[in-house]
This record gives C-alpha cells, sequence and structure tokens, in this order.
C-alpha cells in the first residue's frame, strides 16, 4: 500500500514539474551583484561577500516557447539622484524551452528612471536626470547589454542570469563598441512565481 501511495505521488510531482516547465508569465524578485571573472578563487569569493555590492528589485517574464522577453529592474537610492530604478529589458532565445531545466541567451537595452522631488526623471547614459519627452533620444543612446541565463522552472521558477554591456547603442553601432565589457557583468539570481 505504501509503495502505491508513494508511486502516485512521485507521478503528481513529476506530472506537475512537466506542466509547470514552460510558463508564459512569470513575475519574481531578483538580486544583482557586480561580477568578474578571475584566476584568483579569493577575488571571486569576495565580489558576493560584500553586501554592499548587492542591488534588489524585480524580474519579469514572458515565455513564447523558444522567445522570451525578460525585463529585470533593480532600485536603490543614490543620492543626488533620488530614488533609482535600474532596469534592462531583453529579448532572448529559450534552448530546451519545454525542459523544466533550460538555457537562454540574447540581447538587452539597459535603461534607468529616477523619482526625485516628486517628479519622475529618465536617466541618460552618462547618468544624468532627463524629462520624460526626451525618452527616444535616450533609448538611441542606452548601451546594448549581452545575456544568459540557465532557468529551472519547478512550480516555482529560479533563474540565473549573467549581464554584460557593451558600448555599442542604436546611434553608435560601430562593430568595436559591441566588445563584451566583462569588467562590467553583473550576477542575477531571481525567484519567480509561475502564474500562467
Amino acid at each position: 500500500m505504501k509503495k502505491r501511495i508513494m508511486a502516485l505521488v512521485l507521478v503528481a510531482l513529476l506530472s506537475a514539474g512537466v506542466l509547470a516547465a514552460n510558463p508564459l508569465l512569470q513575475l519574481g524578485v531578483a538580486a544583482q551583484v557586480p561580477f568578474q571573472f578571475s584566476s584568483d578563487m579569493d577575488d571571486i569569493g569576495d565580489q558576493f561577500t560584500d553586501f554592499s555590492n548587492y542591488r534588489f528589485g524585480a524580474d519579469v517574464r514572458l515565455n513564447l516557447s523558444f522567445f522570451q522577453l525578460d525585463v529585470q529592474a533593480m532600485m536603490g537610492g543614490s543620492g543626488d539622484k533620488g530614488f533609482i530604478f535600474d532596469g534592462i529589458a531583453s529579448a532572448n532565445i529559450v534552448f530546451f524551452p519545454s525542459s523544466a531545466v533550460n538555457f537562454s541567451a540574447g540581447l538587452g537595452m539597459s535603461l534607468g528612471a529616477s523619482i526625485k522631488d516628486g517628479g519622475f526623471y529618465l536617466l541618460s547614459d552618462d547618468g544624468q536626470l532627463r524629462d520624460l519627452g526626451d525618452i527616444g533620444a535616450i533609448a538611441k543612446n542606452s548601451p546594448f547589454v549581452y545575456r544568459i541565463g540557465l532557468n529551472f522552472n519547478f512550480g516555482i521558477g529560479l533563474g540565473l542570469s549573467y549581464f554584460v554591456p557593451t558600448k555599442a547603442s542604436i546611434e553608435s553601432p560601430d562593430f568595436k563598441n559591441w566588445a563584451p565589457q566583462f569588467d562590467e557583468g553583473r550576477l542575477s539570481l531571481s525567484v519567480m512565481m509561475n502564474l500562467f
């Protein structure tokens, strides 16, 4: 009798995992930390143990089979620039989308905003506060960002992402500007609810 119950529980868990492996919409929390590759393991460890480097925010993902839209926004104060929202919106290709564990890679754009003295502003690529009417010019000069991700979906989603900025933008699409800026890379961990 116990073996039958255990078998039923196992089948139910596996079925739930398969059904949850490719959710349409995910929403959750995220933490980011600067991460640079190093041959010195102590250097790598120091990047994670300095909690002043951590930033927290939200992650929203729309999964359409092999295609994924991801928006990750970090929050935090920044002195004279008010309360900062720093986000990366990326379009990604998902490998093995029906699997409970999959890999994604894509390209995004970095955009920032600020709330200061009751007003809402956009952040230019050089960190200056700009009015909302300047969104077109800001978007043209916002740097592109490479993104790779490892995703786990077992009813609750867990995502590990690595963001690497470039110097390329819509206004500066020269080939030389597409080199990854690994010294400015950021590692992110997201915990997400599968909504649909």
